[in-house]
């Protein structure tokens, strides 16, 4: 049985979980399990943290061990202009965990998120 703060669809071959809690050391690992058992037979996997407030070192972890084998077929959502988007862009993680803007930009592998712009200092 998954968390109330965990919805899994599965339509079309994609597998789409929505998180809509903090991850952290507490959920990281239990997260991680959910998403490996909704995705069994998915051609693809999104997490969707569009409603996540906080990610720390354990839930980027958690979704590093999720991307490993996959390659383009595991995106992660996050919006621009927040806190988790800017703990993945600051990890360097945006890219190598194949961050998108929303759940339509991950569905559609042909269409990538434009490149962030630098920060001025």
């Amino acid at each position: 049985m998954y968390d109330t703060n965990i919805a899994i669809e599965n339509e079309d071959g994609t597998c789409v979980v929505r998180v809509a809690c903090d991850v952290d050391l507490a959920n990281a690992q239990t997260l991680r399990r959910y998403i490996e058992e909704a995705s069994i037979g998915a051609e693809a996997t999104i997490v969707s943290l569009e409603a996540c407030t906080y990610i720390d070192s354990t839930g980027l972890q958690a979704l590093m061990q999720l991307k490993s084998g996959r390659g383009d077929s595991f995106s992660v959502v996050v919006p621009r202009g927040t806190h988790v988007r800017k703990i993945f862009e600051l990890t360097g993680l945006d890219t190598s965990l194949n961050v998108r803007d929303s759940i339509a930009d991950a569905r559609n592998p042909r269409k990538r998120t434009p490149e962030r712009k630098p920060a001025l200092t």
